[in-house]
């Protein structure tokens, strides 16, 4: 591909040739890092002598210079940031000094700015960090069920709360399938209300795991041990009922009081407790012994299953969970006549990955593509390239982040581009003024040579 910008920049990108959709997609991606770059050399080269130089073309050092700018332009946003939050302090400053001394201790790898944030949390709402009352989880300060039991009952308007299991009604009426999974009721009263705060909380011991435990060979046999525990071996254990239970007294405080920062965040699911994969970012859960967990699939593997249905065609159908009925007919159903589920949610990792297997399998189109299959990819793969360089200059900036989110899988924000990477790697190129720019600029499109 040869794309063409001002008549004097001319970068040449080749296509794989074959269509593999994981190659495709790079392909996608790599034009959208070349688009942007291609911008910023040819601003380099009309700024450097007022009208440009068609035989000039910015060395790939200037390209490292620019992104270091751009790195230290963010970081001194952070700081500024950092600092706008200490001058928020106020007649907590001894407070938020200790406080930051701890989180700095106990999470060295977050940034400055959210180790501010932390401090200034924990300060105003005069948590203990040391017994996990706020805790930093998932990219921002979450107040643990501790800490908002010890809130609420430093709040002067307080009542007290119960806690009560979901009758069969309501059950039904949330549509509760599975018998196994719980669902509590939390009213929480407020003196100066007459009627209490409701909340509610579900939980699956496939989705929940907290805390952890030891099995005894003598005091367990075989069969009531969970999966790849042996004896004396650590292994996680589901809370079920209490992880509903915190849940519906998480939610039943947010509706009363609504505090800041107070997340409704739940327990993530087992997939979350696993090892990050440094080159996709996929997660593999794991057991706390080291060996692979057979309780919940990975993400990966529930956006394949989805992925291929789409592919294919295959439409969702449903199914009555009480009665096992198929009401429609469809890949949901087929989840419930092979495993007993309905929802990939539920899927353990074996039956996610035969799942995967007979898909491909039962369908021959999802085989090795011919040569003619071949070319017709790469065909296509130009077309989307062409789309994606014509769509930049024509469309506003919001249709353009619209367009790269919807056909192509990349993460747009409204003022930057970033592809999806795992965090902390993610180039960011300045979308607005690349839109802005290239509306007047030519772009023409021609194919390059294969490999």
């Amino acid at each position: 591909m040869v794309a063409t910008f001002h008549s004097h920049l001319t970068v040449t990108v080749v296509a794989p040739s074959e269509s593999d959709p994981a190659r495709v997609e790079a392909a996608l991606r790599l034009l959208g890092r070349m688009v942007a770059q291609v911008y910023a050399r040819d601003m380099a080269l009309v700024n450097s002598d007022g009208h440009g130089d068609p035989a000039w073309i910015p060395p790939e050092e200037e390209m490292m210079t620019l992104r270091r700018s751009e790195v230290r332009d963010a970081a001194q946003a952070r700081r500024q940031a950092a600092a706008a939050i200490e001058k928020q302090v106020g007649a907590n400053r001894e407070m938020y000094d200790y406080n930051r001394s701890l989180v700095e201790a106990f999470w060295p790898e977050i940034s400055e700015f959210h180790v501010a944030w932390m401090a200034r949390v924990a300060s105003q709402m005069a948590l203990d960090i040391l017994r996990e009352e706020v805790i930093w989880y998932q990219g921002r300060p979450y107040v643990t069920i501790k800490g908002l039991i010890r809130l609420l009952n430093r709040h002067p308007q307080f009542d007290n709360y119960e806690l009560e299991p979901a009758s069969e009604e309501l059950r039904k009426a949330m549509r509760v399938a599975r018998e196994e999974e719980q669902v509590w009721l939390c009213r929480l009263w407020r003196k100066d209300r007459t009627r209490p705060a409701i909340g509610y909380g579900r939980a699956t011991p496939e989705d929940t795991f907290v805390g952890y435990g030891r099995i005894n060979k003598e005091e367990a046999p075989d069969q009531e041990r969970p999966p790849s525990a042996g004896s004396g071996q650590a292994f996680r254990t589901p809370a079920v009922v209490e992880m509903a239970q915190e849940r519906a007294i998480r939610h039943a405080a947010q509706s009363a009081f609504a505090w800041e920062f107070m997340s409704t965040l739940e327990q993530p699911a087992s997939e979350d407790h696993g090892r990050v994969d440094p080159e996709n970012g996929d997660v593999t859960p794991f057991l706390e012994d080291g060996s692979p967990n057979t309780v919940g699939c990975t993400a990966s593997q529930r956006r394949c299953i989805h992925a291929l249905a789409r592919a294919l065609g295959l439409p969702e159908g449903n199914v009555d969970g009480e009665t096992g009925q198929v009401l429609e007919a469809g890949w949901r159903a087929d989840l419930y006549r092979l495993y007993g589920k309905t929802s990939t949610m539920r899927l353990t990792v074996a039956e996610a990955r035969e799942y995967i297997e007979s898909l491909t399998s039962e369908h021959p189109d999802l085989e090795e593509p011919t040569a003619g299959q071949r070319e017709a990819e790469r065909q296509d793969l130009w077309e989307r390239m062409r789309q994606l360089l014509q769509s930049l200059p024509r469309d506003t900036p919001r249709q353009v982040c619209a367009w790269f989110r919807r056909e192509h899988g990349l993460e747009v924000k409204p003022e930057e581009l970033t592809a999806d990477r795992p965090p902390g790697r993610v180039p960011g190129y300045a979308l607005r003024r690349l839109a802005e720019g290239l509306r007047s600029y030519q772009v023409k499109l021609a194919p390059g040579p294969d490999l």
